[in-house]
């Protein structure tokens, strides 16, 4: 293998680093906005601030008529977040369904002549409720805390001695642990795109001396 070759080589090899990085770096970007549709008088819209879910609304009045939860993503605490949300990428009208389409390519229906059957997820009404749930127009509003007694207060105990740590290594730690999964694998790229170049001048210089 000549110099050109290797040096070709080591060039295919950093830009095939880089490229295996960018799936994960796009995933924690935020995601497009839904383009709304509407049908009969009624808009249809899949806010990102609840992911998964659905909200239809009153074309001229602006009032929520209902919203329902299309599907549920379980997540792994122990890994990152970001990296783990679904959103609903696209909406549409097909004769009476509202079809629902996610990042992953999922696919749902949703009756809209008649919300409430039983083939759809449990639904948000404007009039009639479905249960454990709320009108949009309360949803936020916080539930009365019932009334605790006092507990009686204990005798204060002593406090136990903190042990000695060494502040820089808990500070190096916590500043990796909090580092977003992207930051991560970007700095892993850097580090082997320089440990390339610095093998590729070691095996150069190599070759100039032999």
């Amino acid at each position: 293998m000549n110099n050109k070759t290797f040096f070709v080589a080591i060039g295919v090899a950093c830009l095939f680093c880089i490229l295996s990085v960018t799936p994960a770096l796009a995933k924690t970007s935020a995601p497009k906005e839904v383009t709304p549709v509407t049908h009969n008088g009624v808009k249809f819209t899949a806010p990102h601030d609840k992911m998964g879910f659905v909200a239809a609304y009153d074309e001229k009045t602006g009032k929520q008529l209902w919203e329902t939860k299309v599907y549920d993503v379980p997540t792994d605490p122990a890994l990152e977040q970001d990296v783990q949300m679904v959103f609903i990428t696209e909406l549409k009208v097909t004769g009476n369904s509202l079809i629902v389409t996610n990042d992953r390519h999922n696919t749902y229906a949703i009756d809209i002549t008649n919300p409430l059957s039983p083939g759809n997820p449990e639904l948000v009404p404007i009039l009639e409720l479905a249960p454990g749930h709320k009108p949009a127009d309360v949803i936020d509003e916080p539930e009365p805390a019932p009334a605790i007694e006092p507990a009686p207060r204990p005798e204060p105990a002593s406090e136990p001695v903190p042990a000695k740590s060494n502040p820089s290594s808990t500070q190096s730690v916590s500043l990796i642990s909090v580092l977003p999964l992207s930051i991560k694998i970007l700095v892993l790229i850097i580090f082997l795109i320089v440990l390339i170049f610095a093998g590729t001048i070691a095996y150069y210089l190599f070759l100039r001396k032999h």
